[in-house]
């Protein structure tokens, strides 16, 4: 396992070391577990459409898929004022994916740096003006994919030219870098990705490759789910993850936890636990554990944590 994830491995176990604000319900784990293997999801199904628009990986069409899914996981993520049902003008994730389709041309930023500042800066107003929140980070993640670094930084190889991080990523990634390079490049080069302890853009982005590309197969077995807000709430829904009655009522009530506090990161640390667990007793891959608690998101109406924060 990359050092960096089995960090976020031993983080959620010293977090839940003390079990005080969540405990995993074992016999229910193992009871939904039973569940997800009797309803799995349908297979993955190849969108022919998209497969002719990809000719192949090294296509500029390919490199402009990847940068616009750097680009949205950069800042792919909410605050709600007070309530987990309102965003402010709607501005929610899938807005942020429309404006993103209107208002930045891959085809055009992935030709040179002036057109990629360009045209992220054209999608950040677009976001600024239909009312975003945390536009101050949302501004510091776009602009990081603008940082210049090294070339060779993920080989240990010695520098031999300056480029700007996301173009050296994507490049990487359209000539077979492999998926450790790529993801340590990830944390170290672009800023704010590893301020997270739980990783979760980093991982979210990994798991969009290994969706869209079939990318990284095995490396993305090695990744916990991306512990954001969703998959909580549908654990602690279907009674696996079990909250002490203080963080119960909170949540509940729309309380704003402070962001890596200890129910915050008690949330989030059992969530990358119990999939983990989930993983084994299922046999399946975190991206499909992931995705079979996501879809079901709608079945609940129960809130889910507050959080300002931009890592989810």
């Amino acid at each position: 396992m990359i050092d960096v994830v089995q960090r976020v491995h031993d983080t959620a176990l010293a977090v839940m070391a003390d079990g005080y604000h969540v405990t995993i319900d074992q016999i229910t784990l193992g009871e939904t577990a039973q569940e997800m293997i009797d309803n799995p999801l349908p297979e993955k199904q190849v969108d022919e459409d998209k497969v002719k628009q990809i000719p192949d990986l090294e296509s500029n069409i390919a490199g402009a898929v990847i940068l616009e899914e750097l680009v949205a996981d950069s800042i792919n993520y909410c605050y709600w004022l007070y309530d987990s049902d309102y965003r402010p003008s709607g501005a929610g994730s899938t807005l942020m994916r429309e404006l993103l389709k209107k208002n930045f041309n891959t085809f055009a930023a992935i030709k040179n740096e002036i057109s990629l500042e360009y045209e992220l800066r054209r999608f950040y107003k677009s976001m600024l003006l239909k009312g975003f929140p945390l536009m101050d980070k949302r501004r510091e993640h776009l602009m990081a994919l603008l940082r210049p670094v090294y070339s060779l930084a993920t080989t240990g190889a010695k520098p031999t030219e300056l480029g700007v991080a996301s173009y050296i990523l994507v490049r990487g990634i359209q000539q077979d870098l492999r998926f450790e390079d790529a993801f340590k490049f990830l944390i170290r080069e672009i800023d704010g990705y590893g301020d997270d302890p739980f990783l979760k853009r980093a991982f979210l982005f990994f798991l969009q490759l290994n969706r869209i590309f079939g990318l990284y197969e095995e490396g993305i077995k090695m990744l916990p789910v991306p512990a954001d807000y969703q998959v909580p709430k549908m654990l602690h829904y279907y009674g696996i993850l079990k909250y002490s009655k203080p963080l119960e009522w909170k949540v509940r009530k729309g309380t704003h936890f402070m962001e890596n506090g200890p129910e915050e990161m008690s949330i989030r640390a059992a969530t990358i636990l119990a999939c983990e667990m989930l993983c084994e007793e299922t046999g399946w891959s975190p991206s499909e554990v992931d995705g079979w608690f996501f879809v079901r998101r709608n079945e609940c109406e129960d809130p889910f944590h507050l959080c300002i924060t931009s890592n989810y």
